[in-house]
């Protein structure tokens, strides 16, 4: 759908920015490794401009390269995916690599190449570097700004954060749909249909159909697997008719789903009866104006009142009494606003759909369901016959795809977050290396370094976090009127993700300071 699709690229577009700053720090460092070069290209006269030439024609070629093998990779990617997805996903042998995708990446590696060399030519102090000649090289890779390297931490925190934020919500809503019970009991249940034109049909025809259906009924029922049978419009998952309900002032309630039913079909579903009761034979016989709902449905047409012995309208002339209301089941194909809502009418054979319980560790074979079959009519043809387990885990695919990619990103946003924050980390820790060595040779406990080395990382920390917590609600607040998966806060995915990102900067901020404190003080001091 559009609203996955958005959610996806601007996944895609946050680990972009993530994995940029990331290689931004990386040739920070390589641009401090070529300080002396810069140093001495300058002392003969070498303008901004040049710099970024020299850069931006290295780091094109590496990023060139790097594209390419990030359209190998994806290529095969694409490969495994339909091979592993066949069947399951549809559309899905229309993955690949075309020129638009390889255009795409070629522009995309360009602009980077000529982010990357900007801001490696442009955020070195060109001033200082004619001193590197002279200097001794303490402290000197502090030309690169302790600003610009919070400001990459600050970035890398709120970018993971959002992306965190928005993987666990996905990723949330997806367990909580794959995990909720259906509200019925679904094993060793079959749906089957008839190779028949739906819809409506004359007199004749339907006392034809309901001869037909009692034969088929007789038939399958001598099959010693077969414990109760059914006949049904729809399946309880994946049924789709609504109509529109009125009272019996010709007030609107709304749209609640629909299903024809005869009168076994909620003990073979085993869906529990709450109040009153089902229809009778003779009433489904009759097609008697008697209607059974849901928990949530009464709740809607009786406004918590009794709706036992209310009238209501379906749409046609005759107003139809309720007479039973049952409990609630699950149905993860319909919307949230449908969730829940149904109501059951007396079966009417416009269909030839039925619902087979078979008995505990018995199996029935569509081959046998044919050969039953044609012992009813040689016109009979089967066109459907799925288990509801099976249709549940169809109807449920979209959902595990959710989750697996939402947990694939998470992993990725931990990763790249974890691997930026280290590095830039690493960075500034390896610029106090002389700070660090005259502290350690003045008496400083290593507990105490420790702590001021993290206590003054958390800072551009902090301010990531709070900037990733502001950010949030301004998307909560922009989005909830328009996007109906942002209906709450996603206080829950917040709690999770701030305490994983805390953490992960913790140990990329411990990690290079450790290094450091291994060695001796002497090598601290000689900056070695």
């Amino acid at each position: 759908s559009q609203g996955r699709a958005l959610l996806l690229f601007a996944a895609v577009l946050a680990l972009l920015l993530i994995a940029s700053s990331n290689v931004i720090n990386l040739f920070y460092s390589r641009a401090t490794e070529k300080k002396r070069n810069f140093a001495i290209q300058a002392a003969l006269g070498a303008r901004k401009s040049h710099l970024f030439k020299a850069m931006f024609a290295e780091t094109f070629l590496l990023v060139i390269i790097s594209g390419i093998l990030g359209l190998l990779i994806a290529a095969w990617g694409f490969e495994l995916l339909q091979q592993l997805g066949e069947g399951q996903l549809n559309r899905l042998n229309e993955l690949g690599l075309d020129l638009n995708t390889v255009l795409f990446s070629i522009v995309i590696s360009t602009l980077l190449a000529m982010v990357f060399a900007f801001f490696s030519s442009r955020l070195v102090n060109y001033d200082a570097l004619k001193e590197e000649l002279q200097s001794s090289g303490k402290g000197s890779g502090l030309q690169i700004s302790r600003l610009s390297r919070d400001v990459l931490i600050v970035s890398q925190i709120a970018l993971a954060t959002l992306l965190l934020v928005g993987s666990f919500s996905v990723l949330q809503k997806a367990y909580s749909v794959i995990i909720h019970p259906l509200g019925f009991n679904a094993s060793n249940v079959y749906s089957l249909s008839l190779d028949v034109r739906a819809g409506l049909i004359s007199e004749n025809a339907v006392q034809e159909r309901n001869l037909q259906v009692a034969e088929i009924k007789k038939s399958l029922l001598s099959l010693p697997q077969v414990e109760s049978f059914a006949p049904s419009f729809g399946t309880p998952i994946g049924m789709s008719m609504s109509m529109n309900f009125k009272d019996d002032q010709t007030n609107n309630i709304g749209q609640i789903p629909i299903n024809f039913v005869a009168d076994n079909y909620l003990s073979l579903l085993q869906i529990p009866m709450i109040q009153g009761r089902m229809f009778s034979a003779a009433e489904v016989r009759d097609n008697s104006p008697v209607i059974v709902v849901s928990r949530t449905a009464a709740k809607l047409i009786a406004n918590d009142a009794n709706v036992i012995g209310m009238r209501v309208s379906t749409g046609g002339p005759t107003l139809q009494e309720v007479i039973g209301v049952v409990e609630d089941i699950y149905d993860p194909t319909k919307n949230k606003s449908d969730q829940a809502l149904d109501a059951y009418i007396p079966y009417s054979p416009w269909n030839m759909h039925f619902l087979i319980r078979i008995k505990e560790n018995t199996e029935l074979s569509k081959a046998l369901l044919i050969r039953q079959l044609q012992n009813v009519g040689s016109n009979l043809r089967v066109s459907y016959f799925k288990s509801l387990t099976n249709r549940h885990q169809s109807a449920l695919q979209h959902n595990k795809l959710n989750a697996s990619v939402a947990a694939g990103l998470t992993l990725l946003a931990l990763l790249l977050a974890g691997v930026g924050m280290y590095g830039v980390l690493s960075y500034g820790s390896q610029m106090r290396r002389y700070e660090l060595g005259v502290r350690m040779a003045l008496g400083a406990r290593t507990k105490d370094i420790i702590q001021l080395v993290i206590k003054d990382n958390m800072l551009p920390i902090s301010i990531g976090i709070a900037l990733s917590l502001v950010l949030t609600m301004v998307i909560f607040i922009l989005g909830k009127s328009s996007i109906s998966s942002l209906n709450e806060l996603p206080t829950l995915p917040l709690l999770i993700s701030l305490p994983i990102l805390v953490a992960t900067a913790l140990i990329a901020s411990y990690m290079p300071i450790r290094k450091i404190l291994q060695h001796d003080p002497v090598k601290a001091l000689r900056n070695e």
